[in-house]
């Protein structure tokens, strides 16, 4: 930044910083991930290079950029990055990231997810204090070293931080919640920003002193509303992710073959018929998403209204689990479990009701996308869900792991076809507050912050 008389000129970030390096823990599709995806991809069509490292254990991530075949974007498969703590793992990996930030020389490192978020920190924080030890040794006597900038040889990289929802906030003991909570405020003193992505994780970070207020920012996610054109209709929609449900187990009717276990009483007409009133959510499998809770409280919804149906796309550890439950539950003929589906947003306007249970949240991208459709929304209220479903406005939103709750207010809104519209019409309108354009140009802000403070 300089000023000139009474006006100020910023230059512009990526007339400056070079290389940003983006480390994620996993690279199995998620919301973190798709975040990755979209900074990287639109700073490289900006000039900016790119690095991105990631967990090998499910490369969809890393697979996704490769198919970019840009000559500026290096890509680091790290198999030693996994979600769980392992300190064998765990220790490999720290020096596998400096080796990578001494190879890549990034100006800036962008952390995402918690595991990546601490050892990212941790060898950023090693490569600086190599790079700018606290004493010199000059001519027998000891020195401050000489301030370096970001661009001269030897200055400090940027380490930034990306928090998709704080580990602290899940259900803890006490002892791992302080555990976790001293590693934040470790790790916040070694880095130079943090971004939120909703005021309500910025908001619990300030209340638990993880972070300083000057260190931290809010950016929300934000989607491609360019592709609003690529959702189907409801009828095509409704059309085709029948063909992503297996009739029978085994069969060769659906990508999914072999989920016949669960849906094996699949008939077309569930999806076909006009009658028919779907409830849909999209989320990876874990415990966090609060997937059983949707289950049960389908149970309450189809046995008052027969018509209802209800679809989960998604993959995870807990498949299995889930599964069972819905064959318990009975619900064989109208829950069903469909698996992964590349681009789900495009069929997001089969359902009637889009439902999101999770436990926690960041800040949801199926919500987001949920919005980009037009569809109400029945969500829990957890992380960043209320700044996304306006209670009574375009949805309702209720307390995480109440089922009867959730049950209550799904069926208000299907039963509801006005209330139904409205909402819907709602959450389109709102829509526009979530864009890409203007998650990547708020990212550029704090990138371009960081090396010419206002």
């Amino acid at each position: 930044m300089f000023r000139i008389y009474n006006f100020e000129f910023r230059i512009s970030f990526f007339m400056a910083i070079k290389k940003v390096l983006y480390i994620v823990t996993q690279s199995e599709w998620g919301g973190a991930q798709k975040y990755v995806y979209d900074l990287t991809k639109s700073f490289l069509d900006e000039g900016m290079e790119a690095g991105v490292a990631a967990g090998t254990e499910k490369a969809d991530l890393l697979n996704k950029l490769a198919s970019l075949e840009s000559d500026k974007l290096s890509l680091f498969r790290e198999k030693h990055m996994i979600r769980a703590i392992n300190p064998y793992h765990d220790a490999i990996e720290f020096f596998s990231l400096i080796r990578i930030i001494c190879k890549f020389k990034p100006d800036i490192v962008h952390l995402n997810s918690s595991k990546a978020g601490m050892l990212g920190t941790a060898a950023a924080w090693v490569y600086n204090l190599l790079k700018n030890p606290p004493f010199r040794q000059n001519g027998g006597q000891v020195s401050l070293p000489a301030q370096a900038g970001p661009f001269k040889k030897g200055g400090n990289i940027k380490v930034i931080y990306t928090a998709h929802g704080f580990v602290f906030n899940e259900n803890l003991s006490i002892l791992i919640y302080l555990f976790y909570l001293w590693l934040e405020k470790v790790c916040s003193w070694m880095r130079d920003k943090v971004i939120a992505v909703s005021l309500y994780d910025m908001k619990s970070a300030l209340e638990k002193k993880a972070v300083g207020k000057n260190k931290i920012t809010v950016v929300h996610n934000g989607v491609d509303l360019k592709k609003r054109d690529e959702i189907l209709g409801k009828v095509e929609a409704r059309g085709k992710l029948k063909n992503f449900i297996s009739p029978l187990e085994g069969g060769k009717g659906g990508v999914n073959a072999g989920i016949g276990a669960v849906n094996s009483n699949f008939s077309g007409n569930a999806l076909e018929s006009p009658e028919a009133q779907i409830v849909g959510t999209v989320a990876n499998f874990y415990e966090n998403k609060g997937l059983k809770y949707l289950i049960e409280a389908a149970g309450e919804v189809v046995a008052d209204m027969p018509n209802a149906a209800f679809i989960l796309i998604g993959k995870g550890e807990l498949e299995h689990k889930l599964r069972k439950i819905v064959k318990d539950k009975r619900l064989a003929d109208k829950f069903f479990i469909i698996g992964a589906i590349p681009d789900a947003y495009k069929y997001f306007r089969a359902f009637d009701v889009f439902c999101l249970p999770s436990i926690k949240e960041g800040l949801s991208y199926t919500l987001l996308e949920a919005l980009m459709a037009g569809l109400p929304i029945v969500s829990t209220e957890v992380g960043g869900n209320p700044e996304i479903v306006g209670d009574g406005d375009n949805g309702f939103l209720v307390l995480p792991k109440d089922k009867s709750a959730l049950a209550e207010k799904i069926k208000s809104i299907l039963k509801n076809k006005e209330l139904r519209e409205k909402m819907g019409e709602s959450s389109y309108q709102k829509a526009g507050d979530f864009s890409l354009e203007k998650m990547v140009r708020e990212t550029r802000e704090v990138y371009d912050e960081l090396f010419y403070p206002v």
